[in-house]
């Protein structure tokens, strides 16, 4: 898995051809994991970036990925919250959130902080869940009762009433989604395998077999994934 999205590298290189960001634009990516997509932005183009996200670890990987593959560049990486970020030093021309909107307390709360710190003709690349159609109560059940999300459209109006242009838009195909969420199993999967208590290997492997048979019977036909390129106002 080289995004942790459903996302694959063909598409994800579509993206980026779409921001054509002239020489030093100031790039952020709020959730940035290991870094791979930022590190792909700052290959393409000449960027002043930076990349934040909780997880000391992932932090570590994207700036080691940093070093080995970019020889001139001003990319950076933080462990830091996103919610506690502010950018006193400038405003930023792209910010990058893919599936990290659950960080500002949902999808138009996300949009609402972001926005403030774009410059104004800026760029946001959201990446998130919609609904396909309205979830089963039993999917929302094993996914804790939750629905903070919308349908392809109202994912767009609701960037539209904010003040967004919606640029460029797509969706995470099945492939793409099969390979996610395999690669997600078969790592925890695996990682179960590894207990040295067998009643704690069994709880984990039931658990996780539960989550893979709530995606094979509901959210093949339920949940989409969308990458929404908007633009400042």
């Amino acid at each position: 898995m080289l995004f942790n999205s459903p996302l694959h590298e063909t598409k994800a290189n579509r993206l980026i051809e779409q921001f054509n960001l002239k020489p030093n634009s100031s790039v952020l990516e709020i959730g940035c994991g290991d870094g791979e997509f930022l590190v792909r932005v700052a290959e393409k183009y000449k960027i002043d970036g930076l990349g934040i996200d909780a997880n000391e670890q992932l932090i570590e990987k994207a700036q080691n990925k940093s070093n080995q593959r970019l020889k001139l560049s001003n990319l950076q990486f933080l462990t830091q919250d996103a919610t506690t970020f502010s950018s006193e030093r400038r405003v930023y021309d792209l910010i990058i959130c893919i599936g990290s909107e659950f960080i500002f307390g949902g999808y138009e709360a996300a949009l609402k902080k972001l926005k403030l710190l774009l410059t104004e003709d800026g760029l946001l690349l959201m990446g998130t869940i919609f609904w396909k159609q309205q979830p089963a109560d039993e999917y929302l059940q094993l996914m804790g009762n939750k629905n903070p999300h919308f349908n392809h459209l109202s994912t767009v109006e609701k960037a539209v009433h904010q003040g967004f242009i919606p640029l460029y838009i797509c969706r995470s195909n099945d492939d793409e989604w099969d390979d996610f969420e395999s690669s997600f199993t078969q790592r925890n999967y695996l990682d179960a395998l590894k207990s040295s208590s067998s009643d704690g290997r069994a709880k984990q492997i039931e658990d996780l077999f539960k989550w893979q048979s709530g995606y094979l019977k509901w959210g093949t036909n339920t949940m989409g994934f969308g990458y929404y390129l908007f633009r400042n106002l």
